[in-house]
């Protein structure tokens, strides 16, 4: 007889752990189930020019000064994120997506910046920093820009997961936010011992800890049935 992972485990002792659940595998993609309020941003389209712009200037008046070994990278190549942010704008379906290429683009504007900091010597030490430091938070400002649009896209599909789920839910916790209605779902699974989550910022942890007390959910089939049978576009 062919037993579910999670009957077998209960059987046996076994505790089972739910890690990450709040990245849904679709396809070969992944969906947040997660809500994604609209957040001020600078309007992406003005911030583009604003950073093209100050990066110009640093290839015009610091890169254009600064010599490497003949095996290094040229220096005019570092810091060009608005023109590379611009051409993968049409193709960020999801924050999902963004944070992968928002990583990236911190982490190396992280280790070029640093670098440049200690190699820099002298008068253009000086006019390097100045330039760094507005270039810095109007990076930052852009990379927000992006994120609010990416979070834009992902809210399409919270809002047709929300609308599957919420008839399959009781009435008192339809206006709960769809992380808390995932992870109430996975923590009322029988079998289920622990819900793991990743909880960066205040925020989450202040949402995941709102439904602890909430009594477990009756009969969890319908949710996963309604989800299974949605059909949402891979990020």
């Amino acid at each position: 007889m062919t037993r579910a992972v999670l009957e077998l485990a209960s059987t046996k002792g076994i505790g089972v752990l739910v890690n990450r659940p709040l990245n849904a595998v679709v396809g070969r993609g992944m969906v947040r189930l997660a809500d994604f309020p609209d957040a001020p941003a600078s309007p992406a389209d003005r911030q583009l020019e604003t950073v093209r712009a100050l990066e110009a200037e640093y290839r015009r008046e610091i890169a254009a000064h600064l010599r490497v070994g003949p095996d290094s990278d040229k220096p005019e190549s570092f810091l060009r994120w608005a023109d590379q942010l611009a051409g993968v704008r049409g193709r960020i379906a999801s924050v999902t997506y963004w944070e992968q290429i928002e990583w990236q683009v911190r982490g190396l504007t992280t280790h070029v910046v640093g670098a440049l900091d200690g190699g820099i010597t002298g008068d253009l030490a000086r006019r390097w920093r100045a330039w760094r430091d507005r270039y810095v938070p109007e990076l930052d400002r852009l990379l927000d820009a992006f994120r609010a649009e990416a979070g834009l896209r992902s809210q399409e599909q919270s809002r047709a997961i929300t609308a599957a789920v919420d008839p399959r839910l009781p009435p008192e916790r339809r206006g709960a936010t769809l992380s808390q209605k995932a992870l109430w779902t996975l923590a009322s699974t029988p079998g289920v011992s622990t819900v793991l989550v990743g909880m960066r910022r205040p925020a989450y942890v202040e949402d995941a800890t709102a439904m602890l007390g909430w009594p477990p959910l009756a009969d969890v089939r319908p949710v996963y049935e309604a989800i299974r049978s949605l059909r949402l576009a891979e990020s």
